[in-house]
């Protein structure tokens, strides 16, 4: 998932899920103007089954970088995962 265009973006909070499946990352993306910088990440299950309950990332603050874009990208290395899922975005600002 990537954005548009911000003016500013202060912070970013988000629930996941990611249960089962081979090696994979979650990786919360800005673009600076320049290049693309992770902020956050996660690798592996952070779940052990698909019932357990979401877990929410609260507010990641992004208000040292000059956000123009953001983008929230998910890789599974082996080509297949059984779960892996994001909701409930919300972006903040000033």
């Amino acid at each position: 998932i990537e954005t548009t265009h911000f003016n500013i973006a202060d912070s970013i909070s988000f629930d996941y899920h990611m249960a089962w499946g081979d090696m994979w990352t979650l990786d919360l993306q800005i673009y600076d103007w320049v290049s693309w910088i992770t902020v956050f990440s996660l690798t592996w299950e952070q779940q052990l089954a698909i019932t357990d309950p979401w877990i929410n990332t609260w507010n990641i603050d992004l208000s040292n970088y000059k956000v123009e874009s953001i983008k929230l990208e998910y890789t599974s290395w082996s080509g297949w995962a059984w779960d892996a899922s994001i909701d409930n975005i919300s972006i903040t600002s000033s």
